[in-house]
């Protein structure tokens, strides 16, 4: 595997472009790059949620991927669950350091860019914790697993 160099720096993104949005169906970000990883044979690997081609097709076009119901409610659960998925990482901060839970600042949905990329590109956390006095700085990013309807057995 090939690694690159870490950027030498991340601009905050206070406004950033809206899902749908022109501007945002141009840039790369961290949900439309699963569907662009390839195995060590070049195929797609189909990691994401769309295929390579839908990625490109939306970051060309107008087309928009209708999602079904289930999906839809898949990411709306997901979307639902972030908030106790960053108070119970906070809990554990302000346990693993011996503050307080209340003394953290927490911002959510905070968007980075990096300008030195040669195209559009965001990345956006779920959220960016701080600790004022401890100068410490903690990215959270919550997941939730994909749950199957299949039962073995």
């Amino acid at each position: 595997m090939t690694t690159a160099t870490p950027p030498t720096t991340a601009t905050r993104v206070f406004n950033p472009p809206a899902p749908g949005t022109p501007q945002w169906r141009k840039t790369i970000s961290a949900s439309k790059i699963p569907s662009l990883v390839k195995n060590e044979h070049g195929e797609y690997s189909g990691f994401g949620y769309d295929s390579a081609w839908e990625v490109w097709r939306t970051m060309t076009s107008d087309y928009t991927k209708e999602y079904d119901e289930d999906t839809l409610a898949m990411f709306a659960e997901g979307h639902d669950a972030e908030p106790s998925a960053i108070q119970r990482a906070l809990r554990h901060l302000a346990e693993d350091t011996g503050t307080g839970v209340n003394e953290w600042r927490v911002e959510t949905q905070a968007s980075f860019t990096d300008p030195e990329l040669p195209f559009d590109n965001i990345a956006t956390l779920d959220a960016l914790v701080t600790h004022p006095v401890l100068g410490l700085r903690v990215n959270i990013e919550a997941k939730r697993p994909r749950f199957s309807t299949f039962r073995p057995g």
